[in-house]
């Protein structure tokens, strides 16, 4: 019996550290998130994050939104360069690729465009945007759900980070989405406030 009893609190215990470090990130980054850019003509690179890609090769309903909010404004800024950002796994599952060729048959300038398929999280995404490519400043393209994780992640690496919106018109989110976005906040917690997650220097491209 007492066995099971302290099994039991840890259990009670692990539920209470998932819910505080969920809490932990979304007040880490409420203000940041708050923050109005003011003018988007202060930044100058645009980070267009991962999500699905059908098995065809076209987008899921969620990356569809990012892709075609970076679209919507790419002519009303002044942009140097719109990153879309993933870690390819295989040669039937190319998101970063997708992505890239989805926003060039709409007119982006290839010159304008950096198709970096190299890295696998959202951490890395933003780190390599700040080493390899020497981005200090960005907009993140995603939607609310994953918008806490994704400015703590900036703010941490050192980048200056604000969020746009691509929340414009209805999708469903289920429980699953949910639910992961939820065990990824506690993956970046742990790697960005406990595991100290080192950052590769590289030479600036742009």
């Amino acid at each position: 019996m007492r066995f099971f009893s302290r099994l039991f609190q840890l259990f009670l215990l692990l539920v209470i550290w998932f819910f505080w470090m969920n809490a932990w990130i979304v007040l880490d980054s409420r203000n940041e998130v708050q923050r109005s850019p003011g003018s988007y003509d202060w930044y100058t690179v645009w980070l267009v994050l991962w999500a699905s890609v059908r098995s065809d090769g076209s987008l899921s309903p969620v990356l569809q939104q990012r892709v075609d909010a970076a679209i919507s404004v790419y002519n009303a800024w002044k942009i140097q360069k719109i990153i879309v950002s993933w870690y390819d796994k295989d040669e039937t599952y190319l998101e970063a690729m997708s992505m890239g060729e989805y926003m060039l048959s709409k007119s982006v300038r290839e010159e304008d465009l950096v198709i970096d398929s190299w890295w696998y999280d959202t951490l890395a995404s933003v780190q390599r945007a700040k080493n390899e490519f020497g981005v200090e400043k960005m907009i993140i393209f995603t939607q609310r759900y994953h918008l806490w994780r994704s400015v703590f992640l900036a703010k941490h690496s050192d980048v200056d980070a604000v969020w746009y919106s691509t929340d414009h018109h209805a999708y469903s989110v289920s429980d699953l989405w949910t639910l992961r976005e939820m065990f990824a906040r506690v993956k970046a917690f742990i790697e960005v406030m406990l595991l100290r997650s080192e950052q590769i220097s590289w030479q600036s491209l742009l």
